[in-house]
């Protein structure tokens, strides 16, 4: 394997392509290209490929400003309803600030679970055999 499964990790939490590691994955902020722009490498066009973004995000809301929000209201710091406001402006921040984390994760589960596919990682076949040339004619049995 040319590229082992930590680098694909490294190259896809930096948003960068984890086939040749080029950076410019991302087109918005909320959205990836279709394929890097260098290599071509298409980036899971499937439906719901960036729905793992959404169970992330709420795994990360719930103990970076849930929790804390709730243990002050809890201890009598804050009111029940500034702890609703901090909570809801909190969520809607965390979720919207760190979008391109969550798809770097989103994309390092992915590709780190089928390293083997990626275009970097596929034997070389030999171009100089007749059966793995594109137009060799075929050999028909008498």
């Amino acid at each position: 394997m040319q590229v082992p499964r930590g680098e694909i990790a490294k190259r896809c939490l930096l948003l960068r392509c984890p086939n040749c590691d080029a950076g410019g994955q991302l087109r918005s902020w909320f959205k990836l290209h279709p394929a890097c722009p260098k290599c071509g490498m298409k980036h899971g066009n499937e439906d719901g490929f960036t729905l793992g973004t959404t169970s992330i995000g709420y795994v990360v809301i719930f103990f970076v400003v849930v929790l804390p929000v709730c243990a002050l209201v809890v201890m009598n710091v804050l009111s029940v309803w500034v702890g609703v406001t901090l909570g809801i402006v909190g969520a809607v921040a965390v979720s919207v600030g760190l979008y391109p984390v969550f798809l770097g994760w989103v994309l390092m589960t992915y590709y780190v679970s089928t390293a083997e596919a990626l275009p970097a990682n596929l034997p070389k076949t030999d171009a100089t055999k007749p059966e793995t040339m594109p137009d060799a004619p075929r050999q028909i049995p008498p």
